[in-house]
């Protein structure tokens, strides 16, 4: 009965394998045609659960390019392993999923019962344990852009273009201060 359900679930998906994931791809990551929902409704709960934060972030690092030069693919898909996993973990009282948006720039939700939540979740992603790429540790850079999730959003489509554009002024920013 559970296998029958199980192909049942993965006939909605007519490019999906039997040996896949059917929510998060082969890095670890949440598929991203479920995060418009999720953000639905975590917009819906925050009423019901005003004790609970939750934040959408967009981030992303500031060594991808030199990265990409020196290494290979299969290096690059390990730091993003690595990067996911960080960033997966529970810690405490904060949880959080992890979504791509575009290359090598992703999407969190993060939730926490405390209001520097957020901040924490920073600290751990910005952490000192330096990331493995290839022989080499590497020190990243994280760039960040987030918004809190409240009913003061219609809708998730308009609170993830809010991100959106907050984290390209905060890449505009950040290109301006190299200069």
């Amino acid at each position: 009965m559970v296998r029958v359900l199980g192909l049942k679930m993965i006939v909605g998906h007519p490019i999906q394998r039997l040996d896949q994931d059917l929510y998060s791809n082969e890095l670890g990551v949440l598929q991203s045609n479920m995060l418009e929902r999720m953000v639905h409704r975590q917009i819906q709960r925050s009423a019901l659960f005003p004790e609970m934060y939750t934040w959408v972030c967009m981030f992303t690092f500031d060594e991808v390019n030199s990265i990409r030069t020196r290494h290979g693919l299969d290096i690059l898909k390990h730091l993003q392993r690595q990067i996911v996993k960080r960033v997966s973990e529970e810690r405490g009282q904060i949880s959080s999923v992890v979504t791509f948006h575009a290359d090598y720039i992703y999407v969190a939700v993060i939730q926490s019962d405390h209001e520097n939540g957020l901040e924490m979740w920073k600290r751990h992603l910005n952490a000192e344990h330096p990331y493995a790429c290839a022989d080499e540790y590497v020190k990243l850079n994280f760039r960040t852009a987030e918004v809190i999730v409240d009913r003061s959003y219609p809708d998730a489509n308009e609170l993830l273009q809010r991100v959106k554009r907050a984290f390209s002024e905060e890449t505009r920013r950040a290109q301006m201060r190299e200069v």
